[in-house]
């Protein structure tokens, strides 16, 4: 049993990591291709929508490490805006997956289809390609 946000960097690890390890890109969220703008599940049908997810890229490394970033554009009161949000966290091996926990929040699970690494994030898809 280990406690939530620890990671584990024996050279087991991260041979266990080293497959995964690499850059991806998000391709669709709940199965629709980015640019999308995710509704979250248990939103009132009538809030305001969310920003449109523009692009982001992951990067998995084998030490259990990983930094991700989302673009992102808002429309508020008929103007645009465009943002970028940083996220880190670690990961680890669980089960037939991985257990991405993120700094400063709580943790996510991910599976390793083929090329493609799909993160269920609250409910939500993301589908990452990795690059070759």
């Amino acid at each position: 049993t280990r406690a939530p946000g620890t990671t584990t960097t024996s050279a087991a690890s991260a041979t266990t990591l080293t497959p995964v390890a690499g850059t991806y890109t998000l391709s669709t969220i709940d199965g629709q291709p980015v640019p999308f703008a995710p509704v979250h599940p248990g939103q009132p049908a009538n809030s305001p929508p969310g920003p449109e997810v523009l692009s982001s890229t992951l990067l998995v490394h084998a030490d259990g490490k990983f930094i991700m970033s989302m673009s992102y554009r808002a429309r508020d009161a008929g103007k645009e805006r465009f943002f970028d949000r940083p996220f880190s966290g670690s990961w680890v091996p669980d089960g037939v997956g991985y257990l991405m926990t993120w700094d400063g929040a709580g943790q996510t699970s991910a599976k390793m289809v083929g090329d493609t690494l799909a993160i269920n994030n609250e409910g939500m898809l993301f589908k990452y390609r990795k690059r070759r």
